[in-house]
């Protein structure tokens, strides 16, 4: 029975000893195959040429992707099977097809289309030292980000030959792309009067990180204004006044927003009296850009007002009786009947040296009315003069002057019953000498008939 029970415990003892052996078995066996895989070392490298940060648009780029897989940094090549690498271009660049190498050769490539790379190398097993290298062109569009760094990345997928673990490092490299952009701004002073000067004032300006060379800019100068050659003046360039008068040309460049990125260009010109108008308009354009521009306006323009400020002064009069006495009304009627508003208008009756109206304001085509009276005033005649004034936005003053004669009789006389009208000496003497003639004309006819 001892002997049984002694054979019992030492069948388990042997069981656990087993499992504990199987166990470190196991746990060495895990232990040996970390190693191998936490040690794998991935060089993978993206570079571009030229080598520089900041490219222009339809400048062209090569992009450079290495892939070196070690067992550890510096260690021995680790084989590497069904490999792929796919890169994502940045915005702004496009693929040149047919612009690609690569060692080995890739079984396939496929351009997607929308930035998206593919180089599929196949099976393998890879060896090499490095496994792989590739080169491919793209060009940088004009619709680029401008200053601002554009990452290409891309991404190797392969599994390790012996221990089939997969992996898929990615890298980046980024660029930069950098142009001008620029914009124009035109001004004209003004409001004015007919024959007065006017200033264009044309403001050019670049806020890319590039300069904009070699650049044209036309100013066309309208029929309605004179401008005389060589006044024109400017912060940078040059005038061209070859094809004057109906253009005046600037040449030169803009800098970028690192340096003077302002050009201001004056051009005088004064307007011409004989040509009557309400408005002038002037154009300035670019017409000639050089390289990849983005252009936020490429032309601008402004239009001065020209102001004709007119004033009319009605003046009338009217009796209350054709015979002393009588009441003599004064009417004033004071319009704007120019284009433009006018300030502080007053009437003033220059006989009767007293102010009738104002300072009052009119609006275009305004008018204001007075009247004042003279009461029981005798026979005579009365002749009454007055005049209007007012000041127009630019602070030129306008008038107007009108009169008015009225005429009060004396009474009728009644002589005998009946009344007979005054006549004056002078009616009387013409009263005398067409009876004369009448007379002489009898006589000779009476003559003639004997």
């Amino acid at each position: 029975m001892n002997n049984l029970v002694t054979l019992r415990d030492n069948s388990i003892q042997l069981n656990q000893k087993i499992k504990i052996i199987l166990t470190l078995i196991i746990i060495l066996s895990f232990s040996l195959l970390v190693p191998i895989i936490s040690a794998t070392f991935v060089e993978m490298e993206k570079s571009h040429k030229p080598e520089k940060m900041s490219y222009s648009c339809s400048e062209i780029v090569q992009f450079n992707i290495t892939l070196t897989v070690r067992t550890v940094e510096d260690g021995p090549i680790l084989s590497i099977k069904n490999l792929k690498i796919v890169d994502e271009l940045p915005p702004g660049t496009t693929f040149l097809t047919g612009n690609r190498t690569s060692v080995p050769p890739a079984a396939t490539f496929i351009d997607y289309g929308n930035g998206t790379l593919l180089w599929d190398f196949g099976a393998g097993p890879f060896t090499g030292d490095p496994q792989v290298t590739t080169a491919f062109n793209v060009t940088i569009n004009p619709d680029a980000p401008e200053n601002v760094f554009l990452i290409n990345r891309a991404t190797a997928f392969y599994e390790e030959t012996v221990s089939g673990a997969p992996s898929s490092p990615a890298v980046t490299d980024v660029i930069q792309v950098i142009y001008p952009i620029i914009d124009i701004n035109k001004t004209c002073s003004g409001p004015i009067h007919e024959g007065d000067p006017i200033n264009y004032n044309i403001t050019l300006k670049n806020t890319g990180h590039q300069d904009a060379v070699n650049i044209e800019v036309t100013d066309f100068i309208s029929s309605g204004v004179v401008y005389s050659p060589g006044t024109a003046s400017t912060t940078s360039g040059v005038f061209d006044e070859t094809k004057l008068p109906g253009k005046l040309i600037w040449k030169g460049n803009i800098g970028n927003v690192t340096g003077v990125n302002t050009v201001n260009i004056t051009i005088p010109v004064t307007d011409k009296p004989s040509i009557i108008t309400s408005s002038i308009m002037n154009n300035a354009s670019y017409t000639k850009l050089v390289g990849c521009e983005t252009i936020i306006k490429s032309w601008d323009s402004c239009i001065t007002e020209v102001i004709h400020p007119e004033l009319l002064l009605e003046k009338s009069c009217a009796t209350s009786s054709v015979k002393e006495p009588a009441n003599i009304t004064y009417t004033y009627k004071v319009t704007n009947t120019g284009d433009t508003p006018l300030y502080n208008v007053t009437v003033y009756d220059e006989t009767l040296s007293m102010k009738l109206m104002g300072p009052i304001d009119l609006g275009v085509s305004d008018f204001q009315q007075n009247t004042t009276m003279l009461l029981n005033m005798s026979a005579g005649t009365y002749y009454n003069e007055a005049n209007a004034s007012g000041v127009d936005m630019l602070g030129l003053m306008v008038d107007s002057r009108d009169d008015a004669t009225c005429i009060i009789i004396k009474p009728q006389n009644d002589v005998g019953g009946i009344i007979e009208e005054t006549i004056t000496d002078e009616q009387r003497n013409k009263i005398m000498i067409v009876l004369g003639v009448l007379t002489a004309s009898i006589f000779i006819l009476v003559f003639r008939e004997s």
